[in-house]
């Protein structure tokens, strides 16, 4: 499913921003997509494209939490 959302991307830029806080390192992705095909590519992020994209980063947030221990929550 990845490879077709890839293929459906007109437009993906994704940066990683890392700031040392205390007692670690805060990283902070900054994704910014854009679907082609006008209301057929709306439809589609509806569909699934977001649903994806959004079970990505769960899936990375929970390996990472797995390798260093669960994030502290934000004051």
């Amino acid at each position: 499913i990845m490879k077709i959302i890839l293929l459906l991307l007109a437009l993906l830029a994704h940066q990683h921003h890392f700031q040392a806080i205390p007692g670690g390192v805060e990283m902070t992705d900054l994704v910014h997509y854009r679907l082609p095909l006008g209301w057929l590519g709306i439809f589609a992020h509806w569909l699934f494209v977001r649903r994806q994209l959004e079970a990505i980063f769960k899936f990375r947030k929970k390996k990472l939490e797995q390798l260093f221990g669960p994030w502290p929550i934000p004051e």
